[in-house]
């Protein structure tokens, strides 16, 4: 009885197994663009934390050259930081819509 499951399988295993890969790969597309979706979520939501978090930078600073400079610098990082996260969000949008070849 193996032997006759394991020649029908040798024997079939094109028909059986085909499409399978491009099932997995298809469920692993979804679930890699349901990922980037709650990832795009969450970082919109720490982005409007950390807006708030820095909005304090901007009040009363009385141009006290140390409060200006520090606030400069951190204008500086954060500036850097969006414009890395607009290059991420790119290269992850360009990326999910190349389709794998086989």
């Amino acid at each position: 009885m193996q032997a006759v499951f394991h020649n029908y399988i040798d024997g079939h295993k094109h028909n059986v197994f085909n499409g399978g890969a491009e099932v997995l790969m298809g469920r692993l597309s979804n679930a890699a663009e349901t990922i980037g979706k709650a990832l795009n979520e969450s970082l919109r939501e720490l982005a409007e934390k950390i807006e708030v978090s820095l909005a304090v930078l901007w009040e009363g600073t009385q141009d006290v050259p140390d409060q200006t400079r520090a606030r400069l610098q951190i204008i500086k990082s954060v500036s850097e930081l969006l414009d890395q996260l607009v290059m991420w969000s790119k290269a992850a949008e360009k990326a999910s819509h190349v389709t794998p070849t086989s």
